[in-house]
């Protein structure tokens, strides 16, 4: 019975694994908001910030706003990493909302961000 739970397990995370789209990228112009994605059906997204940057993502087909220092109304912030340390980070898993659209503003040109999408 445990082989077969085992069994079962890794194939449920194998798939789960196989079936992810990578939409990893960079901001194309500072400043200036841009698409990531647009799908009727992702149920699961990881999105991280890899530049010394904030970086704002909005989910609601508004774009991203960069306030100053701060994301604007409606945006969420991905805090800027370093070197050393992780940049922000922004999950959702099954059990949230099916996200349809997603894009991103950063101030600098060439900000790299990592992103999957299920």
């Amino acid at each position: 019975m445990m082989r077969f739970i085992a069994a079962f397990l890794a194939t449920v995370l194998w798939c789960g694994a196989a079936f992810a789209t990578d939409c990893s990228g960079t901001i194309t112009t500072g400043g200036t908001a841009q698409t990531i994605f647009t799908s009727s059906n992702v149920r699961k997204l990881m999105l991280m910030n890899n530049s010394a940057n904030l970086m704002c993502v909005s989910f609601s087909g508004v774009a991203a706003t960069i306030a100053g220092t701060n994301c604007g109304a409606g945006s969420w912030t991905l805090q800027p990493g370093s070197g050393t340390a992780a940049g922000g980070s922004f999950f959702s898993d099954v059990n949230g909302p099916t996200i349809s659209t997603a894009s991103i503003i950063s101030a600098g040109t060439g900000d790299r961000y990592s992103c999957e999408r299920q």
